[in-house]
């Protein structure tokens, strides 16, 4: 019993992981940074080669941030495939391409929402579907969540398995 408490504890004290897939390093020093302070523990990787990986080797992703175009494959073959396996995982898609047919298309696969980017203020928009998902952050208090882009963290970069453990 007092193991399972323990445990327990340990969970809920750990910051929610959340996977970012994009391939614009400033795009994830700025989300990175900004789920950082929202109180999340960000991965981020910049292929849908190195996404895969992560869904299936690291445990506790709570979401993933998905970028539709990266440089191996589109976004939507990595919903397949988290389709495919089963793999109920919120996802959260930014895109500066969001048109009314791919709006649909992700639908078909459950997507939680479609950011068009730039995104403005992103942690309040991101805090709002965090509350909705009941994924564990620091609520960000109305329109001042926006990260100024001279905050950005230089240390992005894409994450490992290793790096994860």
């Amino acid at each position: 019993m007092i193991s399972s408490v323990l445990e327990l504890a340990e969970r809920i004290a750990q910051p929610s992981k959340v996977l970012v897939v994009d391939d614009d390093a400033g795009v994830c020093e700025t989300l990175s940074l900004g789920l950082t302070r929202m109180g999340c523990y960000p991965v981020v990787v910049f292929t849908g080669a190195s996404a895969l990986s992560c869904l299936s080797g690291v445990p506790g992703i709570a979401v993933v941030l998905l970028d539709i175009r990266l440089p191996d494959m589109t976004g939507d073959c990595i919903l397949e495939v988290m389709k495919r396996l089963k793999m109920n995982i919120p996802v959260i898609v930014m895109t500066a391409y969001a048109t009314g047919e791919l709006v649909e298309l992700l639908g078909t696969y459950g997507v939680v929402a479609v950011l068009r980017k730039p995104v403005e203020d992103f942690c309040a928009v991101l805090s709002r579907y965090f509350d909705i998902l009941n994924i564990r952050h620091l609520r960000v208090p109305g329109p001042t969540g926006h990260i100024p882009q001279s905050d950005k963290l230089s240390h992005c970069r894409p994450t490992t398995k290793k790096d994860t453990i």
